[in-house]
């Protein structure tokens, strides 16, 4: 079972501190590496992904979570972790912002070879807030039981790869209903 929390510096309805997360609920994370034995916590294993929609290494990363998704099914069930990128920003891309950010595409792209629409960058004034594609996938998750994953691929390939505006409640909701 996935379970999407969105984590921001904010608190808002959704936000689930991260103390709370790794400290309550994970308490036996750390082991001895050198021990061929793991902590009995209890607890069931389970892959904890801290995502973002609009974070491009995580769009990079999309093909690796697939193959663990196949390999491993529901014996290694996926806690989602949304936000954190940048939640609530209010500042347009300037120039050296956007440099930037296409640096960190093509980067992206030579270790994945995932796609990237480049045509982002000829935006005027666009606002790189991640906080409403995060919100976007816990309410797809919250009507749709055990889409946060396929919610966050799509939202990331409508990004990357379509150069839609994921911050936008339009494309999200032509998005959720794809």
């Amino acid at each position: 079972q996935i379970r999407p929390v969105l984590n921001t510096a904010s608190e808002h309805i959704f936000s689930t501190p991260l103390q709370q997360i790794v400290c309550g609920k994970f308490r036996s994370i750390a082991y001895d590496a050198s021990s061929t034995e793991q902590p009995d916590s209890g607890m069931p294993n389970q892959l904890i992904y801290f995502a973002d929609p609009m974070c491009s290494w995580c769009w990079g990363f999309s093909p690796v979570i697939d193959r663990i998704r196949d390999t491993y099914g529901d014996d290694l069930p996926v806690m989602l972790v949304l936000g954190g990128l940048q939640p609530g920003n209010t500042r347009p891309l300037n120039d050296e912002t956007k440099d930037s950010i296409k640096e960190h595409w093509q980067h992206v792209f030579d270790r994945s070879a995932q796609p990237f629409e480049h045509a982002f960058f000829e935006r005027d004034g666009f606002v790189y807030d991640t906080e409403p594609p995060s919100r976007a996938i816990i309410a797809l998750h919250s009507l749709a039981n055990d889409s946060s994953l396929s919610s966050l691929k799509a939202m990331h390939h409508a990004f990357y790869a379509e150069n839609r505006d994921v911050t936008d409640a339009d494309v999200l909701a032509d998005i959720a209903e794809e």
